[in-house]
């Protein structure tokens, strides 16, 4: 589990482990979103890779249980905000030589 994933457990790791549209929600704003923290680190996961986090933050099934289970990169802010505070700032990567979308 990495740095990112454990902020991700104590913010948001009971309600996605009660319901699962939550864990839904979470998927969305982890795929394909990059993730950046105040001293440069950034993660960005696959589709595949949120469904994993996913998973092992409802410590049930695996990434195929979330896969492609909303629309990627649909930052809810009950997400956006406690990472906001807890110092993630959130952008979508897009094609060389376009701008990138920033929260």
């Amino acid at each position: 589990m990495t740095a990112f994933d454990a902020v991700l457990d104590r913010l948001f790791g009971e309600r996605v482990r009660d319901d699962g549209a939550f864990g839904v929600d979470l998927w969305c704003a982890l795929a394909g979103v990059d993730w950046r923290n105040q001293q440069g680190e950034t993660v960005c996961y696959s589709h595949r890779g949120a469904g994993d986090v996913v998973a092992r933050v409802r410590e049930d099934g695996d990434y195929l249980d979330w896969y492609a289970s909303g629309e990627a990169g649909k930052v809810a802010d009950w997400i956006s905000d406690p990472l906001a505070d807890a110092g993630w700032s959130w952008s979508i990567p897009v094609l060389i030589g376009s701008k990138t979308a920033r929260s």
